[in-house]
């Protein structure tokens, strides 16, 4: 197909449909409801999850579908947030207290 993209009908209602085309009424809908969280996420990833998943999905947001996606948007979260107690860690044990002498012992990863 060339040119642009369809628009997904969802945007379209929310702009108001301003080219005033007929919608599209058979454009696949995914059903609402919560996905499970996977057992595999680490502690503060589940952590995420619960705080996250109820708003997400009243607010029609967060599908079943969106499982992976925000899986790993947790995951990374959580990773995230360990990575300051991480460099605390790695400064003590280098007996280590600025940022730059820090930066320098950890090269391109600080």
């Amino acid at each position: 197909m060339a040119g642009r993209k369809p628009k997904p009908t969802a945007l379209k209602k929310l702009e108001g449909n301003p080219g005033k085309r007929k919608l599209n009424t058979k454009e696949p809908v995914p059903e609402k409801g919560m996905p499970d969280c996977p057992k595999w996420l680490l502690p503060e990833a589940r952590e995420e999850w619960k705080r996250l998943c109820q708003k997400l999905s009243e607010m029609g947001v967060l599908t079943e579908i969106d499982m992976a996606a925000f899986a790993a948007y947790c995951q990374s979260y959580a990773r995230w947030k360990e990575t300051p107690s991480a460099r605390s860690r790695i400064m003590a044990a280098a007996g280590v207290g600025k940022d730059d002498e820090m930066e320098a012992l950890l090269g391109d990863e600080a």
